[in-house]
């Protein structure tokens, strides 16, 4: 139903670009959260009711919503410990 992405170095186009393209592909999956190790920046990707996706993103000092999980993230609190900047 959900998938979560740390991104890293070597990931992070691969896991925005064609992977986000296989994922889209997977009927059960209705999100697909990215997580950037680079800057302060989460990514969700949802698949609506008609099976079209979306994105939403947040940045530093913003949240964004995860539906399947009923939650919302706050950017700085993912990244609380981080050092990234």
């Amino acid at each position: 139903m959900i998938l979560v992405e740390v991104t890293s170095d070597s990931s992070e186009d691969y896991d925005t670009g064609p992977k986000l393209g296989y994922y889209e592909t997977i009927p059960t999956l209705r999100e697909y959260v990215v997580v950037s190790h680079r800057e302060r920046r989460i990514a969700v990707h949802s698949r609506g009711a008609d099976d079209a996706w979306t994105a939403r993103v947040a940045i530093r000092g913003g949240r964004v919503e995860v539906s399947s999980l009923s939650a919302e993230l706050i950017v700085d609190e993912i990244y609380r410990n981080s050092a990234v900047r």
